[in-house]
C-alpha cells in the first residue's frame, strides 16, 4: 500500500485517489484487524473534502458506487458459496447412504430415490453413451465359452484367469501368428514382436506419473505370455556377465539402478539397450527352445496340474474356435445388427485407442444373443447409480456453481485492480472450499460406482460386464464447462460497465 500519511499532505489528491485510499484501508482493516487510517483522517478524505466542479463529483461518485457495489458482490458471492456447499453436503450424503445399503444388485433397484426427479429415458440414453462391450474382451468370452467343458478345465490350468481375461491368449496368438510360418524371424518380424514386447514393459504415461527419470517407466511387474519383465532385465545381466544379488531386498528396484548405470556407462537410452538383448535373445532361441509358446509345446503338465491335452493340442482347439467367433461377430457387424468403433482411453497418463462394441447397438439389438441380453440387464442395475448422478448434475449443477465461483474470483480481481490492492481473497477462499467438497462428492461417487461394478463382477449370472466411461461419472473440474453462470455476475458485469469500469471482463 501507499504510504497514506505523504498522501494525505497533498493538497491536490484526485476524488479517484481519495476513495482508492479509503477502501485500500477497509481492505487493509479486514484482513488485519485494525486499519491505518484514523478516523479524523477518513473525515478528511470524505465528508471533509469539497469537490472544485462536476467533473470531481462525478469520479468522486463513479469510484464510490464501484466500491459499494463490490461490497453488495462480496455477500451475494459468499451467500452463494455457502448455499453451493449446502447442496454439495446434502448431495454427499444421498451418495453415502445408497453405497452403505447391503452388497446386492436388488437393493440398488429398490432403492431408487430419485427415479421421481428424473425420467428412465435420461437415465437409459446417458448410459448407452458411456457404457459399451470391450470388443476383445466379448471375443475373448464368446471363444471361452463356446468351447467344451473338458477344454475349458484345461485352459484354466493353463491360466486361471482364462475365462475372463484374454491377455495370456492373446499374447499367444500373437506369438503363433508371429512364428507360424519359421522359427526363425524376418527382419521385420523381429522388429514386431520386439515393439509389441517393449509396449508391455515400457510406458511414458507411468514416467510421468511419477515425474522419474526413463527408468520410472518400466513396469518391472507386467509380463509377456510366460515371459516377465523382471526375466528380462535378467537376461540382460546373464549377458552384460553382471553378478546380481539375488539376496537384495528390492530386486527390481536393484536391477533397475544397475541398468540405468549400464546404459549411461555406454551413452544409451535403456530402450536401446532393451531392444538389444531382445534382438539377440530373439536370435538365441527366445520363444523357441526358452519360455516356449504353448503351441511349441507337447507337454501335459502345467503349475496348477496336468492338463488332458498337450498344450499344442489345447491351443490348436482354441484358435480354431477363436477364428469362428470373429467370423460370427464380423457378421453381425456387417448385417448392422453392433456396431464397433474406436474410442480413446487414457492408461497411465497416455491416450490408447481401444475397439469397442457400442452400448447404443447393444440395446437397438433385436437378435437373442446371450451378451446382448446381459448388456441390457445391466443397464437396469446400473439406473439408479446413474439417476441419482443425473439428478445432482441437473438439480444442484455443481459445475454451474463452480464456473459462477471462478466468476466472482475474476470480476474480484477487476475490482482489484481498479483499487490498487488485492481484494481477492475472500473469493478465493470460497472457491477452494467449494472444489474441497465437490472433490468428496466425486470421492464418493466413485465409491458408489465401485461397488456396483464389484457386484456386476461378482454376479455369476452375468459373464460378459459392460466397461463404463467413468469420467463422464463424475464433476470434472479441469473440463471446460459449458453450463452458464448465475445471472447475478451478467447483472454484476452491467453494473460495473455502467460505471465505465470492466469493460474487457
Amino acid at each position: 500500500m501507499k504510504n497514506l500519511a505523504n498522501i494525505l499532505r497533498k493538497s491536490n489528491l484526485s476524488p479517484k485517489e481519495r476513495i482508492i485510499t479509503i477502501v485500500q484501508n477497509e481492505v487493509y482493516k479486514e484482513k488485519n484487524g485494525k486499519g491505518t487510517l484514523t478516523d479524523s483522517e477518513i473525515y478528511a478524505l470524505s465528508q471533509g473534502w469539497k469537490p472544485r466542479d462536476s467533473r470531481e463529483v462525478k469520479e468522486y461518485n463513479s469510484y464510490l458506487d464501484a466500491s459499494k457495489l463490490e461490497r453488495s458482490m462480496r455477500l451475494d458471492a459468499r451467500m452463494f458459496a455457502y448455499r453451493s456447499e449446502n447442496f454439495l453436503l446434502r448431495n454427499n450424503i444421498l451418495i453415502n447412504y445408497t453405497t452403505y445399503l447391503d452388497n446386492t444388485l436388488e437393493d440398488f433397484k429398490k432403492n431408487d430415490t430419485v427415479n421421481k426427479y428424473i425420467s428412465q429415458e435420461e437415465i437409459i440414453n446417458f448410459i448407452l453413451k458411456n457404457t459399451y462391450l470391450s470388443y476383445e474382451k466379448l471375443i475373448h468370452i464368446i471363444t471361452f465359452n463356446n468351447l467344451p467343458k473338458n477344454i475349458k478345465d484345461d485352459l484354466l490350468l493353463l491360466d486361471e484367469y482364462a475365462s475372463y481375461d484374454g491377455k495370456y491368449l492373446e499374447d499367444e496368438v500373437f506369438l503363433y501368428e508371429i512364428f507360424k510360418k519359421s522359427k526363425k524371424l524376418s527382419i521385420q518380424d523381429k522388429n514386431i514382436l520386439i515393439d509389441h514386447i517393449f509396449s508391455r514393459m515400457y510406458n511414458d504415461g507411468f514416467r510421468k506419473i511419477k515425474n522419474g527419470s526413463e527408468k520410472d517407466g518400466f513396469m518391472m511387474l507386467h509380463s509377456f505370455a510366460e515371459l516377465t519383465i523382471q526375466n528380462i532385465f535378467k537376461k540382460w545381466a546373464e549377458y552384460a556377465h553382471i553378478n546380481l544379488d539375488e539376496q537384495n531386498i528390492s530386486i527390481e528396484n536393484y536391477l533397475l539402478n544397475k541398468f540405468e548405470e549400464y546404459a549411461k556407462n555406454r551413452d544409451q537410452t535403456m530402450e536401446m539397450v532393451i531392444r538389444d538383448i531382445l534382438s539377440k535373445w530373439i536370435d538365441d532361441g527366445l520363444f523357441v527352445s526358452e519360455y516356449m509358446p504353448i503351441f511349441f509345446s507337447n507337454r501335459k503338465d502345467t503349475w496348477n496340474g496336468d492338463t488332458k491335452l498337450t498344450h499344442k493340442e489345447i491351443f490348436t482347439k482354441w484358435y480354431t474356435e477363436l477364428q469362428k467367433t470373429k467370423i460370427y461377430i464380423n457378421k453381425l457387424i456387417s448385417n448392422n445388427d453392433i456396431e464397433v468403433k474406436f474410442i480413446d482411453r487414457e492408461i497411465f497418463g497416455d491416450t490408447k485407442k481401444i475397439k469397442i462394441v457400442t452400448g447404443e447397438s447393444l440395446y437397438k439389438c433385436k437378435i437373442d444373443i446371450d451378451f446382448v441380453k446381459e448388456y441390457k440387464d445391466q443397464i437396469t442395475m446400473l439406473s439408479p447409480v446413474v439417476g441419482l448422478f443425473l439428478f445432482i448434475k441437473k438439480h444442484n449443477n455443481p459445475l454451474s456453481s463452480y464456473k459462477t465461483l471462478k466468476s466472482f474470483c475474476e470480476m474480484a480481481q477487476t475490482f482489484s485492480d481498479i483499487f490498487d490492492i488485492d481484494m481477492t481473497d475472500k473469493y478465493t477462499e470460497s472457491l477452494r472450499s467449494f472444489e474441497q467438497e465437490l472433490s468428496m462428492v466425486n470421492q464418493t461417487f466413485s465409491k458408489l460406482l465401485d461397488k456396483v461394478i464389484g457386484l456386476l463382477y461378482t454376479n455369476d449370472n452375468i459373464k460378459y460386464v459392460l466397461e463404463i466411461e467413468e469420467d463422464n461419472l463424475s464433476f470434472d473440474l479441469n473440463k471446460e464447462s459449458l453450463e452458464p453462470t448465475d445471472e447475478m455476475i451478467n447483472d454484476y458485469k452491467g453494473e460495473l460497465k455502467k460505471m465505465g469500469f470492466g469493460t474487457d471482463i
